[in-house]
């Protein structure tokens, strides 16, 4: 889930329309995803058929990336990129919680501060 004011709807319709146009993400098939809101929060749902265990730094890292991507910051100067990656998820307002073996719920309390 992604915080409203701080992500736009528009921003997070872009980042599920990317999820959509790839097979993958982190090198995991994408079994469905679909993006919902609410008032408060714009909710994406992402399922990924994991083929091998995630280990938590892994995980971290992807949920970072997935912030990259919610601010199209792929093709990013390395410094910037980099600068992002290196935070960790405290710092950069990512909160998550696992729901059961299979299963987390993720919020993105911020956004990346202007780039």
């Amino acid at each position: 889930m992604f915080h409203e004011p701080e992500f736009t709807r528009k921003q997070i319709q872009a980042l599920v329309a990317q999820l959509n146009a790839n097979d993958e993400f982190g090198g995991f098939p994408i079994k469905s995803q679909f993006g919902t809101a609410t008032s408060q929060f714009i909710a994406v749902d992402c399922q990924l058929q994991v083929v091998n265990a995630i280990d938590h730094l892994t995980l971290e890292q992807m949920l970072k990336f997935l912030l990259i991507m919610a601010n199209q910051l792929e093709q990013a100067p390395p410094a910037l990129y980099y600068g992002v990656m290196a935070q960790t998820i405290e710092q950069l307002g990512i909160e998550w919680h696992p729901l059961n073996k299979q299963a987390i719920d993720v919020i993105y309390w911020q956004n990346i501060p202007s780039h």
